[in-house]
């Protein structure tokens, strides 16, 4: 790979951070947006002539979601009518409103590209891929903008990526039959950025293990409970994952909680937590909270939910097997992909 594509591996929110400095975010006053659009998402904005949608009469009634939607509502609009700085400031308040909203990135990166803009619409694409991997029409997108800039490795990749979501698709086909043979430089294993990598030993063990009910002891300091954090990652990108990670206290669950935002964010960019609910929800839609169990009663907060992975830190520190027996019945999923 070049050094424009190690550039673009960095970190997303430091891409994020130079994307929106460079779109002057910093100095823009909010408006009201619009209400009501047709969904542009194919590589090319239509030309047709459509109705404009209606503001709304105050933003304040609306939630951030709702005004971000309104804003690509609006951003769409004024392309399709041929607007297209009017169309970008739109979708540039949509990303200071929700830097997470891969709609906006994407539709960004679609008018940088139609500006002759590589190196932003590159950006913007990524960004939409790092939050969302199954974002169709950006994989096809930055396919083509990766071939029309030489970038033949990446343009292989991503059109074989682009194929996946588009059989046939003869645009993705022709950069696939121009690239294929492209050399791949591999990165030594020392300067990839690894984020996590297990301890040798009982965490190695641990994380490996295939069994239903999975027990992790030893002395402190060695990693158990970093373990327990790590262990629900690899299931975040299903949709229909739905976790559950317990400490006995609220004073020891705010130290996992800690944990987790100076660790989440980095494996899954766009990953959010809410205080209210104590609950972490990735891109893909999985949940994970993080909550506690000071009495048995407490396990009945749980009755009638379902969960497809849980986790009791420190689970010494309960006197009696019966929150876990009964923990032990809400584990269940319907989805046979999912534990």
């Amino acid at each position: 790979m070049s050094t424009d594509d190690e550039d673009m591996s960095n970190a997303l929110m430091s891409d994020m951070a130079d994307a929106l400095r460079s779109a002057g975010l910093g100095s823009m006053v909010s408006e009201e947006a619009p209400e009501e659009a047709n969904e542009t998402t194919s590589e090319e904005a239509h030309s047709e002539a459509a109705p404009e949608p209606v503001a709304p009469e105050s933003t304040e009634e609306l939630s951030v979601e709702e005004q971000v939607q309104s804003l690509i509502d609006e951003g769409e609009y004024k392309s399709r009518s041929n607007s297209p700085q009017e169309a970008l400031v739109a979708f540039n308040k949509a990303i200071a409103l929700d830097p997470s909203s891969d709609m906006a990135w994407f539709n960004r990166g679609v008018l940088l590209e139609a500006q002759q803009d590589a190196r932003g619409a590159r950006q913007a694409f990524q960004i939409c891929l790092d939050l969302n991997p199954d974002h169709a029409p950006a994989t096809a997108n930055l396919a083509i903008l990766l071939d029309r800039i030489g970038d033949d490795a990446g343009a292989a990749a991503m059109a074989r990526r682009g194929l996946e979501f588009f059989p046939g698709h003869p645009s993705l086909t022709d950069v696939l039959n121009r690239t294929k043979h492209a050399p791949v430089e591999e990165v030594p294993v020392e300067e990839q950025n690894v984020i996590f990598a297990p301890n040798d030993g009982p965490q190695t063990e641990f994380l490996a293990a295939g069994e239903r009910e999975c027990l992790y002891g030893g002395a402190a300091g060695g990693g158990k409970s970093y373990a327990m954090l790590v262990d629900p990652l690899r299931y975040m990108t299903h949709s229909q994952f739905s976790g559950l990670l317990l400490r006995k206290t609220t004073e020891e669950l705010r130290e996992l909680i800690w944990k987790s935002q100076e660790l989440y964010p980095k494996v899954y960019p766009g990953i959010k937590w809410s205080e209210r609910k104590m609950q972490w929800t990735a891109p893909s839609g999985a949940r994970l909270w993080l909550s506690y169990l000071d009495r048995d009663e407490d396990v009945l907060r749980y009755q009638g939910l379902s969960f497809s992975w849980i986790g009791m830190d420190e689970l010494t520190q309960w006197h009696t097997p019966f929150a876990w027996n009964y923990l032990r019945s809400r584990l269940r999923s319907t989805a046979a992909d999912l534990p």
